[in-house]
């Protein structure tokens, strides 16, 4: 980058998360902090970003 004078461009303001601390209406948090299941197979999670 140095070699071509390439400069990265950083975004100005931080990130606004809306609705932080509130439930969410379209999918609500059903495992709600419960990371033990009784059986296993039970609780899947995914990621989509």
């Amino acid at each position: 980058m140095k070699q071509v004078a390439v400069k990265a461009i950083k975004p100005s303001r931080k990130h606004y998360y809306p609705n932080a601390g509130k439930a969410h209406l379209i999918a609500p948090n059903l495992l709600d902090r419960q990371f033990n299941p009784k059986q296993a197979n039970t609780h899947w999670v995914g990621d989509i970003t």
